[in-house]
């Protein structure tokens, strides 16, 4: 039976949720602890394999606004620039970094005496390399990454302000080497475009703040449709440690190139040669050669200017690369997409068999010039508990067995349309698995869906994808359901229900305080048994597990209830047959 959670329960909640959101109770892992250097108190997270007398590279990130004070905990080493460093819910990094979380109230300029203390001390006790000190910022952060290069010109060898534009006097910093990102309708950063294009100019560059534009100082990223909040977005998708690790302040210039002529994304009907025509200057000396890559494969190397060249194209997508490098082997590199048409093809001719009751996965091939999209015909549908995204990822469990016949489409970037008719044969379902059938939620607006225990899933929908399955413990390949974030802290008695054909042992996974927080469990979880052993981790979100038996039917729950328990997140279930 249904009802409508009446709309003020709803408002009320949503007004009140983000106020608890600031509650985090990360843990962290071993390597971060509490430092304090004059005023300033700061995180320092130390690479537990770092080797004694070798100088590692050091990270700093500058947190937004604003904070009840100025003492640093594990909370200010939470936001994704900061986990970036060491991959998150992973603890892994590609080469040994010490990572440095300060904490301020509001702004950040009086903090950077006592910061750069602390890393000049750090360098001279030989831990941190004085030539690879990288900055980050979002916000507030951001601004602080812009004036902490113009305070100290020269000191930091790359820089990653997000979400704020340039705070700074633009000559000054032009020389370190930036990346800056913003999404696409922050009002803190709407000059930023502006100010990108006059910093380029500085480097001799007037084609504008084009985000294509790779070897000219600054880089640039505009996440189309995000606001302020850009941090996760930038620190999750883009190669930020990738690239800031390559940087070196040793007092040689790095050369700046770019193509004037193809541009990136330049589409050929058809072609046989395309002319390439390239700038490359040295601020501080000379260029000894350019070389140019086509799909990561040398092509030619130009020796003198004027930088051009003819290369020959075939059907299809191809980066091409130009690494200018000055007299002393410093190098920059400029990227470009050149496309040339290719008939758009899904190039799979079945699709693999899936079982029900057991998760399915299978990512259809297609070509054509990106990007490639795929959609399904109007009138086809998946079979329950099976989706496809636009990028051909079909999964999920299917939960009746039979031939699904669907119509899909793949689009490519100059319309080209390639449709096949597949089946999905869905057979009977194997031992050991467990049919989760109609699964229901009280209102219209508020969805439970299946998924996977695995690393990367989200265990409650609508709340974005930073918060993602980190660590499983062991209970990874269960048939889970994620519940719905907006729910999280209502207390209805049939808050989600979904019926089992078998008999099973159900898990909640409910979120726990037990650092800096206590938290507790609403009273119905009580009649369940509080599981031993490891909890489940979603990023910096910690979940305790309870399990109860149940026969084949209908399984009813009550809502979280989250806020009085001190929780923030809804729970999410897992099945597993008896």
């Amino acid at each position: 039976m249904y009802f409508r959670i009446p709309v003020l329960l709803v408002t009320m909640f949503l007004l009140y949720a983000p106020a608890r959101t600031q509650q985090i109770d990360y843990k962290g892992f071993p390597e971060w602890s509490w430092h304090t250097e004059g005023a300033t108190e700061y995180m320092l997270y130390t690479p537990a394999d770092a080797v004694p007398g070798k100088p590692c590279p050091l990270a700093i990130f500058l947190h937004g606004c604003c904070g009840e004070d100025d003492h640093a905990t594990m909370r200010n080493a939470v936001d994704p620039p900061a986990r970036m460093w060491h991959q998150f819910g992973l603890n892994l990094q590609p080469e040994p970094t010490y990572i440095m979380a300060p904490k301020t109230t509001r702004g950040w300029v009086q903090k950077f005496p006592d910061i750069k203390e602390a890393i000049d001390k750090m360098v001279e006790e030989g831990k941190v390399d004085s030539q690879r000190i990288y900055m980050t910022g979002f916000s507030m952060g951001g601004a602080g990454t812009w004036q902490f290069m113009e305070m100290y010109p020269g000191y930091i060898a790359a820089a990653i302000p997000m979400g704020m534009g340039a705070r700074a006097d633009l000559e000054t910093v032009q020389r370190t080497p930036i990346w800056t990102i913003r999404g696409e309708t922050d009002w803190y950063a709407r000059n930023l475009p502006e100010q990108v294009d006059s910093l380029r100019r500085l480097m001799g560059f007037t084609g504008g703040p084009a985000q294509w534009v790779t070897g000219v100082n600054p880089r640039y990223t505009s996440f189309e449709g995000v606001g302020h909040g850009v941090q996760w977005d930038a620190a999750s998708t883009l190669p930020l440690t990738e690239w800031a690790n390559t940087k070196t302040n040793d007092g040689n210039l790095y050369p700046v190139v770019y193509f004037v002529t193809p541009r990136h994304r330049t589409f050929y009907q058809t072609i046989d040669t395309v002319e390439v025509e390239l700038i490359a200057t040295d601020p501080d000396g000379s260029i000894r050669e350019v070389e140019l890559w086509l799909d990561s494969v040398p092509a030619i190397k130009l020796l003198t200017p004027p930088f051009r060249t003819t290369l020959k194209l075939k059907p299809g997508d191809h980066w091409l690369d130009a690494v200018a490098s000055d007299q002393e082997g410093k190098q920059s590199t400029a990227s470009i997409l050149l496309q040339v048409d290719i008939p758009a093809e899904i190039t799979a001719s079945s699709l693999p068999e899936a079982h029900a009751g057991t998760y399915y996965e299978f990512v259809l091939p297609g070509r054509g010039n990106d990007p490639l999209l795929f959609s399904l015909v109007e009138g086809s549908a998946w079979p329950d508990g099976i989706r496809m995204d636009r990028e051909g990822r079909i999964e999920g469990f299917c939960m009746k067995s039979g031939i699904y016949p669907v119509q899909i489409s793949l689009t490519d970037v100059d319309g080209g349309i390639s449709i096949r008719q597949f089946d999905l044969a869905v057979g009977e379902k194997q031992e050991g698995s467990v049919l989760v059938r109609k699964i229901r939620t009280p209102h219209d607006s508020l969805r439970a869906e299946t998924f996977l225990m695995q690393p990367g899933a989200l265990p409650n929908l609508g709340a974005g994808t930073e918060v993602s399955i980190s660590e499983t413990g062991r209970y990874g390949g269960l048939t889970c359901i994620a519940t719905d974030q907006k729910a999280a802290g209502l207390e209805q008695e049939d808050m989600l229900s979904f019926t089992v054909d078998e008999e099973v042992t159900v898990y909640v996974a409910y979120e726990t305080k037990d650092r800096l927080f206590q938290s507790t469990i609403p009273g119905w979880l009580k009649d369940f048994r509080k599981e031993e052993g490891d909890q489940i981790v979603a990023q910096y979100f910690y979940f305790d597990v309870y399990s109860k038996q149940f026969p084949a039917g209908t399984i009813t729950f009550p809502g979280a209830d989250a806020g009085q328990n001190n929780a923030t997140r809804n729970y999410f279930i897992m099945v597993e047959k008896q």
